[in-house]
């Protein structure tokens, strides 16, 4: 029965592509007064000839190319054909430059895989003249060529340049078997190492069985130094000379990492040797230490300037933004977030969903969808003309009554958000609000964090003004984000109540020299000056007062990248290296709800790993520049000598 069916113009060949029930694959070509006809690894009509006679070529897997020009025996290759082993990606080629769509995969029940149209995009098309792809059990052969003389290695490098279609096939491994995807239809997979070939030329993806991003260890590239390459099992193991133990407050000598797949297996002690067979990424005179965690950014959009935010741009352009956002964001070692808000509704959600289905490299994100505020309040678009309307999604959270705060937070939670962004006070970057003062009641905050509560999660309060601060605990909020006027009778509230603060303390330094620089409103910049050290005065009281701290910094204010800087201010006002470590990894955690999956270096726990040469706890600036960071057993970075990038994205180039 057939399923599926797709014709293709090949230069001067057409291609005719069917795909039966149970995976079986029968391709067509027909041009140049030949016609072949490929079932399975059945050659049964125009095999073998002469210059741009439409040959078959079979290769044998992991042989190359001239290893095995003329195929089998008996069966001459086309002028120009280019023959492509599944482990010669350095030497083959996949298209050539200059056209349109090309090179999506199927295979047969014997494990071919067939390079045919629809992965890659600007890559080039395949040009006449060239043979198509076929061949038997673990065999492969592909279209690659256009005419006699055309390099193989010019075609690896336009394959590799090629820009992966969002319509690209996928490939989904479960143990040792696999299944391709192709235009909606699954089809069955034996012949794992070869695709191998195809990720190195970037014309596949890899999903996870979970159907979400790339996975580590079927992707990654191997070093061109001779290490950090995985096994097929996925198995990695990262090795430096300290590993900080944030559960426990220790930093453990000699220690390494055991990855499977996009979590940690276990910790390997000093002078333990990797498992037979797995692979090794080495970092001396590094330190490993857990993805840290901000939990306090806002991630859409533009960095803060001196105008109106969001009304001058659409929600797909601050989406955009985000985009780039998310990736200076991991690059800098903050493997997760929890983002606190976006003027425009949701667009943070779309923005967690993309990295989480691996189109957009960046951070793991908890989000709150909109800001639950007053009109005109500390949450709102505010210094406009008074007659202009806003569109809906700019005031999605705007309330006037307990009833309204739990209608609004119900539409939020459905519309994707993870938690509740309330805004319990005025706001420095709002004009026209005064962070002293409350502006949600606590009838209201409470009627938030009862109606989160009724769906599975947490309300977050943005909070300056001690009577606001004081309203919030109360009401159960689990945060405070800022505390910028904290009292000694705040701090102890939050103590006593077991609430979190999440203090950012840094970036006033920065909006005093940046605001100024650029001209932002006096009103800004007055209210700035009145919080900054009263924040910090706060904080040291907060700290003294045993007040949970987790690490927040408002990124968004400043160029996102920069979370790090914040870590030696904490010392500075009262925390020691470790508590402050602690703060940005398992006490995040933990106020995210995380504890299980993100925060510390421990069996289970998502392989998020940076590493920085040195001691960060004798110099705690040494994380505002980390040369390595792994997300979920996938490296993004590295500028060590033995640690390669994973394979690249549509939105990672290499």
């Amino acid at each position: 029965m057939v399923v599926a069916s797709t014709t293709v113009l090949v230069g001067a060949r057409l291609v005719v592509v069917v795909v039966g029930s149970g995976g079986a694959v029968v391709v067509v070509v027909a041009g140049s007064g030949t016609v072949v006809v490929v079932v399975g690894s059945t050659v049964l009509t125009g095999a073998g000839g002469g210059s741009g006679s439409g040959a078959v070529v079979l290769g044998t897997v992991g042989s190359g190319g001239a290893g095995v020009a003329g195929g089998l025996a008996g069966r001459g290759v086309a002028d120009g054909a280019t023959v492509v082993g599944a482990l010669a990606a350095s030497q083959s080629g996949g298209l050539t430059p200059g056209g349109g769509p090309s090179g999506a995969v199927l295979e047969d029940t014997d494990g071919l895989v067939l390079a045919l149209e629809g992965a890659t995009e600007g890559g080039g098309s395949v040009a006449a003249g060239g043979p198509l792809v076929a061949g038997g059990s673990g065999g492969t052969a592909e279209g690659v060529t256009s005419s006699s003389g055309t390099r193989a290695a010019e075609a690896t490098i336009a394959a590799r340049t090629a820009k992966v279609s969002p319509k690209a096939t996928s490939i989904r491994r479960q143990g040792s078997r696999c299944s391709a995807r192709w235009r909606g239809f699954r089809i069955g997979m034996t012949c794992y190492r070869f695709v191998r070939l195809l990720l190195g030329l970037r014309i596949l993806r890899i999903v996870r069985s979970n159907g979400k991003s790339a996975g580590p260890a079927s992707c990654s590239e191997a070093s061109k130094a001779g290490g950090g390459a995985v096994t097929d099992d996925g198995r990695l193991v990262v090795r430096g000379a300290r590993l900080v133990d944030v559960e426990a407050g220790e930093v453990l000598e000699g220690r390494g990492l055991l990855v499977r797949g996009e979590r940690v297996e276990r910790v390997l002690g000093p002078g333990e040797p990797a498992p037979e067979g797995a692979g090794v990424v080495d970092l001396p005179g590094h330190t490993l230490l857990p993805g840290l965690i901000d939990c306090h950014t806002h991630l859409v959009g533009e960095v803060q300037g001196a105008g109106i935010p969001a009304i001058g741009r659409s929600a797909a352009q601050e989406a955009l933004s985000g985009v780039g956002n998310a990736r200076a964001t991991v690059l800098a070692g903050f493997t997760t977030v929890r983002d606190v808000g976006t003027f425009r509704a949701f667009v943070d959600v779309a923005l967690r969903d993309a990295i989480d289905d691996g189109t957009v490299v960046g951070p793991r994100m908890a989000v709150a969808g909109a800001y639950v505020t007053v009109p005109g309040g500390g949450g709102s678009v505010t210094g406009q003309a008074l007659d202009v309307e806003l569109p809906r999604d700019l005031r999605f959270g705007e309330v006037g009554s307990p009833a309204e705060v739990r209608e609004r937070v119900r539409a939020i939670l459905y519309g994707g958000a993870d938690f509740i962004k309330v805004i319990a006070t005025g706001a420095v970057l709002a004009l026209g609000t005064r962070p002293g003062a409350p502006e949600l009641s606590e009838e209201e905050l409470t009627a938030a964090v009862e109606e989160a509560a009724a769906q599975g999660t947490h309300v977050a309060a943005h909070a300056h003004g001690a009577e606001g601060i004081g309203n919030a605990a109360r009401a159960g909020a689990r945060s405070i984000e800022h505390g910028s006027l904290l009292d000694d009778e705040a701090a102890d509230l939050l103590a006593e109540r077991g609430t979190y603060l999440v203090a950012d303390i840094w970036n006033g330094d920065y909006i005093a020299a940046e605001g100024a620089r650029q001209g932002w409103p006096a009103e800004t910049l007055a209210k700035n000056e009145a919080t900054t050290q009263a924040q910090r005065d706060g904080f040291a009281k907060a700290v003294k007062a045993g007040v949970r701290i987790a690490y927040g910094t408002d990124s968004g204010v400043y160029p996102h990248g920069w979370n790090a800087r914040q870590l030696p201010y904490m010392v500075r006002h009262g925390m020691t290296p470790m508590a402050a470590l602690r703060s940005a990894t398992v006490v995040a955690a933990e106020l995210l709800g995380w504890e299980d999956r993100v925060g510390a270096l421990a069996p289970g726990r998502y392989a998020d790993v940076i590493a920085v040469p040195g001691d960060p706890l004798g110099d705690l600036e040494l994380l505002a520049d980390v040369p390595f960071v792994m997300k979920g057993g996938r490296i993004l970075k590295s500028e060590g000598p033995r640690a390669p990038l994973s394979a690249a994205g549509p939105y990672f180039p290499a």
